[in-house]
């Protein structure tokens, strides 16, 4: 059978009756044999359950969060007790129920309402004479599925509390978001109850939908100016391109034009820079197993064909494991990491001939450790940490073309897989070595 104890901290404020032991020393014991019940005590914001192994054999333990009438935050503690009376408990549960500020709703496994507490009548517009006895799906629901009253129903056959998260339908007509931390206790007829603990949400949701909005506009404004902004440069590059063709000019008023053509490279650059922050910034990830090799071989084929000839300075590419060798869990940003490494190491080398080695290895149980090195000239070691820092960069500016956000987007993605990077000194081609640990699958 299940009892109760109402917790101020560790404070006991009330009890089911006639316990074997005092309720003190029965937490005191609980406690003695189990860590985690201790820090659920320490911090009850979330409702938590515990298989115990007591003397008597193994107890659930059941934690719940609830909100006195005065605001001040308390523990509903329920677990099994040998020689607990069932009538004590339920009627010290009801009492406990009517004196907080939390929604608290108990059902039978038909969901018929047996106790609806004042939280209950605030949250949802009923009194509770105008609720008991009658079906709570039918009443609080519209239209419910029966795959929906049966997913309820396994509440009661489950010893762990279960969360769920739905939308009830008040009594005006208005709807309420709610988070609910449910369980079971048994009636003295061994008949189960469905115990709701419920927090309403509206706000924090309506919160989210309003947000998730924003960012739809916020990514539509900037695609539309992105997809403006590279037709109106494409025109212009394609009318430079046009003078430099048909145009007797001097080197000097070349030199000019060259510049021209590359600021507008720039400020393209730059657009789809910020666009790609904003999508990182914005989207949840939805990661897929990928072949690493695969996703880094694809993405130097595209990084080399985005550069002029006169860019690529012969730029070579070792990649040190083979295909099938290493799967990470990653989206579309793991292409963001590596475009923008390899960019960075072909552009800002200063060598004849471009060298970037890849190589990876499983540094801990489901983490690989992946290197990006170059030969170029490398970081200075104040620049290894605020490198990644937006508009910061690692080189002089106006030696190399660009807004210093590209290490920033590596950054952001690497943290979005779940994972972080950070820059060391190249060891075997004396240049920068930029060092990213992400997720293995599984």
């Amino acid at each position: 059978m299940n009892f109760v104890l109402l917790l101020d901290g560790e404070k006991v404020l009330a009890s089911t009756p006639n316990l074997p032991q005092p309720p003190e020393e029965i937490l005191k014991g609980l406690k003695n044999i189990n860590d985690d019940l201790k820090r659920g005590l320490k911090n009850p914001d979330k409702a938590l359950g515990f298989q115990v192994e007591a003397p008597e054999g193994t107890r659930i333990v059941k934690l719940f969060p609830l909100i006195s009438e005065e605001g001040r935050p308390m523990t509903l503690l329920v677990a099994e007790i040998p020689f607990c009376s069932p009538d004590d408990t339920l009627h010290l549960l009801g009492r406990i129920m009517d004196n907080v500020n939390t929604i608290c709703v108990a059902i039978d496994t038909k969901g018929t309402i047996l106790h609806f507490n004042k939280g209950a009548e605030r949250a949802f517009g009923y009194c509770r004479e105008e609720v008991l006895g009658r079906n709570w799906f039918n009443l609080f629901y519209e239209n419910p599925s029966p795959e929906f009253i049966e997913k309820f129903t396994q509440i009661s056959k489950k010893e762990m509390p279960a969360k769920n998260l739905s939308a009830v339908r008040r009594k005006d007509g208005t709807t309420r978001y709610v988070s609910w931390d449910n369980t079971h206790i048994s009636t003295p007829g061994g008949e189960d109850i469905i115990i709701g603990v419920g927090h309403d949400i509206t706000e924090e949701i309506s919160l989210r939908i309003k947000i998730e909005e924003e960012k739809k506009v916020q990514e539509l404004l900037l695609d539309m100016l992105s997809h403006d902004i590279g037709n109106y440069i494409q025109a212009a590059r394609g009318f430079l391109e046009l003078v430099e063709v048909v145009g007797k000019l001097e080197d000097k008023a070349l030199k000019y034009l060259k510049r021209s053509e590359k600021t507008m490279g720039d400020i393209m650059a730059l657009v789809d820079n910020v666009k790609s922050l904003t999508v990182l910034r914005n989207r949840e990830p939805t990661l897929s197993p990928q072949d690493l090799r695969e996703v880094v071989e694809r993405t130097w084929e595209m990084v080399l064909n985005s550069l002029k000839a006169e860019e690529l300075k012969g730029a070579e590419l070792e990649v040190c494991f083979e295909r099938g060798e290493y799967t990470i869990m990653c989206d579309f940003s793991i292409l963001n990491i590596f475009e923008n490494l390899f960019s960075n190491a072909i552009k800002h080398n200063d060598k004849e001939r471009v060298k970037v080695k890849v190589s990876a290895k499983v540094v801990e149980e489901g983490l690989l450790r992946i290197c990006v090195e170059d030969n170029g000239p490398g970081l200075p070691a104040d620049m290894r940490e605020r490198v990644f820092n937006r508009f910061d960069r690692g080189v002089k500016e106006g030696k190399i073309s660009g807004y210093g956000l590209g290490l920033s987007i590596v950054k952001l993605a690497a943290e979005r897989l779940g994972g972080r990077v950070w820059v060391e000194e190249g060891e075997e081609l004396g240049g920068t070595r930029f060092v990213i640990e992400l997720p293995l699958k599984g």
